[in-house]
């Protein structure tokens, strides 16, 4: 089963070569957890690479969006309340309106462990999600950055984030491997 999920999904060493490329020059168990990260991501690109693309609104119906709402958009921005050019331009930039069209990362680590058969509930996802943000954006551990409710369940400490980002990603990469007995969730 090893041989033939790294034939299927390891597509030239990618994911060790992401997972070795992966560094933070701060602290030994935020670079550790990134590289954890950096497994689920690649893991995510390479068993989505064959899905079709993951849009809010299939690119005919978003094309014929655009060429509606970014002139009316201008037009506001420049008469409406008098903005510069530059930010009408930042504003009203194409490339940057494609990225709304796209489905957010937790919709495709959702996806990407449906398609492995691997089972996760929404709130150790959104957990991942959050802690990932924080380690890719920033650097740093969710736990460390951001003061925590005191009634929230997310890891408080370090080392509870990074035991918790190690332990999701085995848990998806035994599950994607068929290991579902020996795992509670």
């Amino acid at each position: 089963m090893l041989q033939s999920r790294r034939v299927q999904l390891d597509l030239d060493s990618r994911i060790i070569n992401a997972w070795l490329d992966a560094r933070i020059d701060t602290d030994y168990l935020e670079s550790r957890a990134l590289k954890f990260v950096i497994v689920v991501e690649m893991l995510r690109a390479i068993v989505l690479r064959s899905q079709p693309p993951r849009r809010h609104l299939d690119q005919a119906l978003w094309e014929q969006f655009l060429l509606y709402a970014l002139p009316h958009l201008k037009f506001y921005l420049q008469a409406g309340i008098r903005c510069t050019n530059d930010v009408v331009q930042a504003l009203t930039n194409r490339r940057k309106w494609e990225d709304l069209n796209r489905r957010s990362f937790r919709s495709d680590i959702s996806a990407a462990l449906k398609l492995l058969g691997a089972k996760e509930s929404g709130r150790t996802i959104e957990l991942f999600v959050e802690s990932r943000n924080k380690l890719i954006h920033e650097g740093r551990f969710r736990c460390t950055s951001e003061p925590l409710p005191l009634e929230s369940d997310a890891p408080r400490t370090a080392t509870d984030e990074y035991l918790f980002v190690a332990g999701f990603v085995d848990r998806v990469i035994l599950q994607s491997f068929g290991l579902h007995d020996v795992l509670t969730y």
